[in-house]
Parts: structure tokens; C-alpha cells; sequence
């Protein structure tokens, strides 16, 4: 649609989240961070430091720091094939109540798989779990490869 706004979610640690907006469409706006014509807000810009990994969701493009130039970070315990599920369910934007539609199960028990989430990868927020869990590979949100739209 003419006049609506990218959204970009950058999540340059496990513990931060910055949402910031492009009048760039998602596939441009992707497309412009793998070639380096983005640089994130000070003092996160440490220019030639950092290599980024893209993914697009929809209208939203993440923007996470390559897994390379990260620290090891590993869970504090294994997670489950639900809370796997659950964890894949969050990444692709779905609330409480869609989840539980798709995986069969009450919200509650959404809510629990969360929790624990949130303590086995911890972080204190689900978005913060979205990009963890995307960071260590756990899930796999719709990626943007380098050099492709």
C-alpha cells in the first residue's frame, strides 16, 4: 500500500529491541541492509565491526548482529519439541490465541511453553525469545539470503 511505513526491528544483543521505521518497501529495505546502505542508530553502529543477518516477516524486517560476531549463547536447558514449536509459532507473529489454535492446545498451556521459554533462553520478554531463538537457529523465520530479494 502507498504511504505505509516498513517496520525494522533491531536486535543488536539478547536484552535489546529497537523499532524503527523505512518509507522503503520490506524486499528494498532487506535488501539494502545485506548490501551495507543501512547502519544501525549510535551507539549501536560500529562501523565494519558487525555483519548483520536479515529476516522478513510480513511488512517487518529483523535485523539481527551475524551469528559470527556474536558470543556463544546457549539455553540454560534444552527445550522441548513444543516449546520449539511454540518458540516457531512466535517467530512467525502469532498471538496466544492462534497459537494454541494451530498446536491443539488450551492458551494457558501457550502461556506455560512461553514462561518456560523465556527462563531456558533468558530473556525477559517474547520478542527478546523471537530473537534469541532466531539468533541460535532454533527457528526458522522467512530469511532474506544475501544477494537475493
Amino acid at each position: 500500500m502507498k504511504g505505509e511505513m516498513t517496520r525494522l526491528v533491531f536486535l543488536p544483543d539478547r536484552k535489546t529491541f529497537i523499532l524503527l521505521e523505512s518509507p522503503l518497501p520490506p524486499e528494498e529495505l532487506a535488501a539494502a541492509v545485506l548490501r551495507g546502505q543501512w547502519q544501525p542508530p549510535i551507539p549501536y553502529g560500529v562501523e565494519g565491526q558487525r555483519s548483520f543477518h536479515v529476516t522478513q516477516q510480513g511488512q517487518v524486517v529483523v535485523v539481527t548482529v551475524d551469528e559470527d560476531s556474536l558470543p556463544a549463547m546457549r539455553p540454560s536447558a534444552a527445550l522441548s519439541p513444543r516449546q520449539l514449536e511454540v518458540l516457531q509459532c512466535l517467530v512467525e507473529g502469532l498471538n496466544n490465541k492462534q497459537i494454541a489454535r494451530r498446536l491443539g492446545m488450551s492458551e494457558r498451556t501457550v502461556f506455560n511453553h512461553q514462561a518456560a521459554l523465556k527462563h531456558s533462553l533468558r530473556v525477559n520478554t517474547l520478542a527478546q525469545a523471537a530473537a534469541v531463538g532466531t539468533m541460535l537457529g532454533l527457528c526458522q523465520p522467512t530469511s532474506c539470503e544475501r544477494g537475493e530479494v
